[in-house]
Parts: C-alpha cells; structure tokens; sequence
C-alpha cells in the first residue's frame, strides 16, 4: 500500500490520492483565494491533499515530477502555463490531471469545461471522469545553438503572437480578453514581420507573415476563438499562418479574432492541418507556447504530436 502525507499530517492511501500544484500569483492573486475554498472544502468532507505552491518559472514541472509518481490525482491551480508545467513534468502517465481555472486566461478550460465552483469541481473530479487529449511536442534551435524540447497543450505562436504573450505579462490590472487587446495593440506598433519558410506534411510554403500559430484547442488569449475547428483528441495540430497588414486593417478584422472567423479571409491567411511542422524564419524569432516565452531567438521550430495522451478529468 503506498503511504502519503495530507495537510494535517494523517497517513492515507492511494485509492484516493490528490495533490495541489498552486501558482499563488496566477490569476493576479485570484488562485490564492480560490485555492483556500477548495481546501475548505476538502476538509469539511474529510478527503486527504497535499498542498505545494510555486515558487519560481519551472517549479510547477518539478513538482508535477515528483508527485506523479505519489498521487492519483494532481490539481493545476493557476492558468495555461501552470498546467503546461505540470504536464511537461508528469512521470505517470496514469496521473489524472485536473483543472482548477484561475489563471488570467483559462483558455484551455473553454474547451475542458470545468466549473469555478469548487463543491462542482470536487464532485467532478470525485467522479473522475477523464478525456485522453493530445499533446503537442516542439524542438527548438536558437541562434546561438542551444536547443530547446517541450509540450504545450493549447496554443503555440511564433512572431506577433508570441510578442503579444510577453506583454501581457506587464499588464497588471487588466486580466482575459481585454488585457489581450491592449497587448496586441502596443506590440504591433513595434512588430516587424520576417519571411518564414514552412514545411507542412512535405508541403513547402513561403510567405511574409504576422504571426504563426499551431492550435491543439481553439481559445487563445482570454477568449479569441483563433481555431474554432480544432479538436483535442483528433490526433492533429490546426496551422494558421497570418500574412502581414497594416495597423487599421488589423484593428478592422479584431472580430473575426474573436469569433473564429479569421479562417475564411484566404487573402490574409494559410490554414491547414497537420501532425508534422518545420518552421524556418528569415531571422531569429520570439516563440511562446500556452503562453509562456520559451525563446525570442529561436531559428528552427519543428512541431509534431507526441505519443502519449494526457489523461484529463471532465465533466
């Protein structure tokens, strides 16, 4: 029988074991507050945790690393990035992971559905109830040699879209789809577009673009529906390659961001779908994934499908 310590220092097994993974400044403290309900919570109905809180840019992965190999069940507490950490972290692949939404964004929770309340999240996870969704994995070369070898789950973007998850980085006040705005806005005005060449399953592409992107789901930036047609469990990435506009042309087309419908202006973008992607820039450029800036430097990107699943609890 495997033996894990809870808050208050009992000894449980593992039929049911859960860990908390919490980002305190996720959610602009918001996480911190939440969190504590579902530890409340937790209490009153006498089930075991295990509290870990993050530290520092990485610790998340650390921890996922650690606890994997202890618990059934970990809680992301914090945004995209937090759960990206934890997934890049995970051991086990039978960890159960599941979503507590208290980031800036919570874009990957549209498409999961878990719910803020905390009673209904537990009675979820209780229920656990998962949904084996796909995981992208990228390689990265930098401009002076270092490599780089992660996976993301929602979004990856190359160019404008990657300067814009950096900003939004500074903006304090402002959280979602507003902050989003206020990023793009401010990074385009000092965003140059590179000419990139694309490898597409064997395809060779060559456009001047704005910004790239792979989507595994469909919501970026606090609600942008960028790939309203992308599935997490389809076993494929959706491509999107925007072609460089000027600033009014840009601000014009911001509802068709939003809803999804970017897509259908073919003038303005390559759409495709895939499992395999090389990305080469004319000069070295910023790339994030769910979020997070990996490189500013990078010089080769190629994106697949790793191949294993993640195992995510649902409603």
């Amino acid at each position: 029988m495997l033996i894990c310590y809870i808050d208050s220092y009992r000894r449980v097994s593992k039929e049911f074991s859960l860990a908390i993974i919490l980002n305190p400044v996720a959610g602009k403290g918001r996480a911190e507050r939440l969190c504590n309900e579902l530890i409340q919570v937790l209490r009153r109905r006498k089930l075991p945790f295990h509290l870990e809180k993050t530290r520092y840019p990485g610790h998340a992965t650390e921890l996922a690393n650690k606890l994997s190999k202890e618990f059934e069940v970990l809680i992301s507490a914090g945004g995209d990035g937090t759960l990206n950490e934890i997934t890049n972290g995970l051991i086990n692949r039978n960890t159960l992971v599941a979503i507590l939404p208290v980031g800036s964004g919570n874009d990957l929770n549209k498409v999961i559905g878990m719910p803020k309340r905390v009673n209904t999240m537990l009675d979820i996870i209780l229920n656990k109830k998962t949904k084996l969704i796909d995981i992208g994995k990228v390689k990265l070369f930098n401009s002076d040699g270092y490599k780089i070898e992660r996976k993301f789950l929602n979004f990856l973007g190359i160019g404008l879209d990657a300067e814009i998850a950096r900003e939004m980085q500074t903006i304090k006040y402002v959280k979602g789809l507003p902050a989003y705005i206020i990023s793009a806005i401010k990074s385009f005005i000092k965003y140059e577009a590179l000419n990139y060449k694309i490898v597409i399953n064997r395809r060779i592409i060559k456009e001047k673009a704005m910004f790239i992107y792979t989507a595994n789901g469909c919501f970026e930036g606090g609600g942008f529906r960028l790939a309203p047609d992308a599935k997490l469990t389809d076993g494929k990435l959706n491509f999107k390659l925007i072609r460089s506009m000027g600033f009014f042309r840009t601000i014009a087309l911001l509802p068709k961001f939003i809803n999804g419908n970017i897509g259908k202006e073919e003038n303005i973008s390559v759409c495709s779908k895939g499992n395999m992607f090389k990305i080469i820039p004319d000069k070295p450029t910023i790339i994030h994934i769910d979020g997070e800036v990996i490189s500013d430097h990078a010089t080769l990107i190629e994106i697949d499908i790793a191949k294993e699943k993640l195992k995510i609890i649902s409603p």
